[in-house]
């Protein structure tokens, strides 16, 4: 089978691999869809960060693997144990790998467990033509365009951190970064009636936030900012920032920085949410954080009910996914046309989708 390999930094190839035997309570599915996410994008170029360079203690992967973990498919083989489905069942990946057996696990705290594993990081993923999953990490969604079950990951993501932040109707809420998981989170945010306020430094995402319906897309970096938040929120800042673009390089105390701008946006005893990735440290006034009593706080991964909850959603059709794809390119192009095109042309581009079936680019759905 055809997959794409992360080797090392700035070094992915496409390779023929063998397909292992399937476990008994695994499923063997040819991947649809599989979307680029900014952790692919922060591992081609700054890995490995979560990749395994030596073997993983629960599925003994390292690299080189495959990556990938935003991805659709159909079921072609199934191990003798599984029930929950069938050979010809299109079903979107849950990429969490845990032990099942602590007390993270048993109380939907998977992404917590100490020994937790991650399709596409460290268990090969979704950039391939065939995947093994775990039978219990797949769910089977009719009806319901492929494409759009790819954004199962990133919507749970989005989920998980608007209910992390306590967002409520009315709440005022500053979105920053208008990359897919902001977009998506700002989504959610609004399907909850809060207010909502995005900021973005890239011009060509501000419009594109813009033509997803969102009135109040600003740039963080314009003269006035602060005074144009604070005049939106009767001079108190948001009651919750959620930082989703998080950063490639050291980030000092300015608005180019996520945190320190999440910060400076949020008013007295508000809330910042951490969601995106920060490649690097950061510096951190620990005075103005005690001073104005403001709850910083993670949003790590999603449970299995946020993911359950998107796949609702998306069958819903409450978020238009199809505005979210803004290239769908083949497997063989993944670097050159997917990787290299969002370190280059990030501003151009919310979702690039890739797939391993040629038959595939020539539609703009492919329905169960």
């Amino acid at each position: 089978m055809k997959a794409a390999l992360w080797i090392q930094r700035r070094n992915m190839e496409i390779s023929e691999l063998t397909p292992g035997e399937l476990k008994s309570d695994e499923v063997r599915v040819q991947v649809a869809w599989c979307g680029i996410c900014a952790t692919e994008l922060h591992e081609f170029l700054h890995g490995p960060l979560f990749i395994p360079e030596l073997p993983h203690p629960l599925t003994s992967t390292h690299i080189p693997l495959v990556p990938g973990h935003e991805f659709s498919g159909t079921v072609v083989e199934k191990g003798s144990d599984v029930e929950n489905v069938i050979e010809s069942d299109n079903v979107a990946v849950y990429p969490i790998i845990s032990c099942g057996n602590c007390e993270y696990c048993e109380n939907d705290h998977e992404r917590l467990c100490d020994k937790m594993a991650f399709t596409g990081l460290s268990a090969n993923g979704g950039f391939s033509e065939f995947a093994s999953i775990p039978a219990k990490n797949v769910y089977r969604v009719e009806g319901v365009p492929l494409e759009h079950l790819a954004f199962a990951e990133p919507l749970a993501v989005a989920i998980h951190a608007v209910k992390k932040a306590r967002i409520t109707p009315e709440t005022t809420v500053a979105v920053i970064g208008a990359g897919p998981i902001g977009l998506l989170t700002a989504s959610i945010a609004k399907m909850r009636n809060a207010r909502v306020v995005i900021t973005e430094v890239l011009e060509g995402r501000r419009e594109l936030a813009s033509s997803l319906g969102f009135d109040i897309v600003l740039d963080p970096l314009k003269r006035g900012f602060l005074q144009e938040v604070r005049s939106l929120t009767e001079g108190k800042g948001v009651e919750v920032s959620i930082d989703c673009a998080g950063s490639f390089s050291t980030a000092g105390l300015d608005m180019k920085n996520p945190i320190y701008e999440a910060l400076s946006i949020t008013r007295k005893g508000g809330r910042v949410t951490i969601v995106g990735i920060h490649d690097f440290p950061n510096t951190l006034d620990l005075r103005h954080l005690l001073a104005s009593e403001k709850v910083l706080m993670a949003s790590w991964l999603f449970s299995r009910k946020d993911f359950e909850e998107g796949l609702e959603i998306i069958k819903s059709g409450e978020i238009p996914l199809d505005s979210f794809i803004t290239d769908r390119i083949y497997l063989e192009d993944l670097v050159s046309k997917g990787l290299l095109e969002l370190e280059i042309r990030k501003d151009k581009h919310i979702k690039i989708l890739v797939t391993p079936r040629e038959e595939l680019l020539g539609s703009s759905s492919f329905e169960s």
